[in-house]
């Protein structure tokens, strides 16, 4: 499993460092940068990308940092550099991987199970409780956008939380749960002000919509 030291073989530590420093103070903000600059300090001083190197360690981490700010095609450039044998021997990475196939399909459902079903080592564990929070308000955005009435059955499974806690939630944001019913009464969120919705929005919203039936 992925650890949060920066140690290793090889030079390019110095990025490397910071990340490892980052990830164990749990300051995500610029993990993502952090990491890409130990990549390329590693792949500079490394004669292949299987060579031991100060950024191995990082690479779960680092797929994380962009899924975190929902930044899936990153996430998957990290994971396709990755070298095949790190995918196989890092339990981490490879539920990083499983994560990012689930989240750029737009399966939120998936997302949430494997967050808190994966073993994540002690230094990852914060940072996917941190993916498992952004998703799940992501995911309330969308709710809040596709339906006026869900099930509230549906809605735990898509934030990953206890009913009594997904009850809650939808409560803070202004919906109305009848728990006789098991129904949640959506309070429609107004549409951005733009002049129109991105692409990648309107996209994420359909498959949203789709893997919820």
């Amino acid at each position: 499993a992925s650890t949060g030291g920066g140690g290793g073989s090889g030079s390019g530590g110095g990025a490397a460092t910071l990340a490892a420093a980052a990830l164990t103070a749990r300051d995500f903000s610029a993990l993502a940068t952090l990491c890409s600059e130990a990549e390329l300090e590693g792949a500079a001083a490394a004669p292949s990308p299987a060579a031991p190197n100060a950024y191995a360690p990082l690479r779960a981490a680092h797929v994380l940092a962009y899924l975190l700010a929902g930044d899936v095609s990153n996430a998957r450039f990290v994971l396709r550099r990755a070298p095949q044998a790190a995918r196989e021997s890092d339990a981490d990475l490879r539920a990083a991987w499983e994560l990012g196939v689930a989240m750029e399909g737009g399966d939120t459902v998936c997302a949430q199970r494997i967050l808190a079903s994966h073993g994540w080592s002690a230094s990852m564990k914060p940072l996917a409780e941190a993916v498992a929070e952004a998703l799940r308000e992501r995911t309330l955005a969308l709710i809040g956008q596709a339906y006026t009435t869900i099930a509230l059955g549906k809605c735990v499974e898509a934030l990953g939380l206890p009913e009594a806690d997904c009850a809650e939630r939808c409560t803070a944001a202004g919906w109305r749960v009848d728990g006789a019913s098991g129904s949640v009464h959506v309070e429609r969120r107004a549409a951005p002000s733009d002049h129109a919705v991105g692409i990648e929005s309107l996209k994420s919203l359909s498959e949203y919509v789709v893997s919820l039936r």
